[in-house]
């Protein structure tokens, strides 16, 4: 994980900055509030996770402390086991993962409903419940069917409703503070299909060329959005499904339940 931090994480969060400082420079409104937006919003929503998260965690519902685990991942630090530091790390990848959803909910999808939001949660659900995070490392399989407790098990309950949580508490911010309606695709859509139905000479005595440049300039910010959007939805599951070939799962686990 360390690796994968250094050459995924990292050069990810500085194309991140260099897109938000262009769509700064460049005034894209649209871009700007998309990317702020669903960048606090995503980390904030995390509070209301952590609250039944941790309460999941504190009942024995959930097998291990995902975000002290990857604190020790990204430190190398695993036969050491868990530090303050290393606890605090993990609780930021942590929250800045929760962003990154946040941030990708927005620029694809833009403003919606609430409901949307719980939609995004239960897609994180399921991403989660099917991934080696939880399917190897805490061995429960997959929605925990390992336990041989059926469907509604500790582990499936444990993690359902705080990113139920997560997602109600996220689509209704962004609900609130996002401020353009228009999914990328959409977006996307709109400007090929306004430019293709432009004539190719434009005149600037009339306004043409101003158009044309504004088309094109909300054209690259929609690209753009697309492709923070598809990098960064990826980025949390690349780490984690490459991490995890990499785990001690039998000796390491008992480390991550204090």
């Amino acid at each position: 994980m360390p690796t994968l931090t250094r050459w995924v994480l990292i050069p990810s969060i500085s194309l991140l900055i260099l897109v938000w400082l262009l769509a700064f420079f460049l005034d894209y409104k649209r871009l700007q509030n998309r990317i702020w937006t669903g960048l606090w919003v995503g980390a904030s929503a995390t509070a209301a996770l952590d609250v039944f998260r941790l309460t999941s965690f504190s009942l024995g519902l959930l097998p291990g402390n995902l975000p002290r685990m990857f604190g020790v991942l990204i430190l190398d630090t695993m036969a050491l086991g868990p530090t303050p530091f290393s606890d605090l790390v993990g609780s930021l990848y942590h929250y800045w993962v929760s962003a990154c959803f946040g941030l990708t909910y927005a620029l694809i999808c833009g403003k919606t409903r609430w409901w949307g939001g719980l939609i995004w949660g239960l897609i994180i659900e399921v991403g989660m419940m099917i991934t080696p995070p939880m399917v190897i490392a805490m061995d429960t399989g997959y929605f925990g069917l390992k336990l041989g407790q059926g469907i509604f098990n500790g582990v499936f309950i444990g993690s359902l409703i705080p990113h139920i949580s997560y997602g109600i508490a996220l689509g209704l911010l962004l609900e609130r503070y996002v401020k353009h309606h228009g999914s990328i695709f959409s977006l996307i859509h709109s400007a090929l299909r306004s430019s293709s139905s432009q004539p190719a000479i434009t005149d600037a005595y009339h306004g043409k060329a101003g158009r044309k440049r504004s088309r094109v300039m909300h054209r690259t910010s929609d690209w753009l959005s697309f492709t923070v959007a598809g990098q960064l939805a990826l980025l949390d599951r690349l780490i984690a499904i490459g991490s995890s070939k990499f785990w001690n799962i039998s000796w390491g686990l008992g480390s991550f339940r204090l």
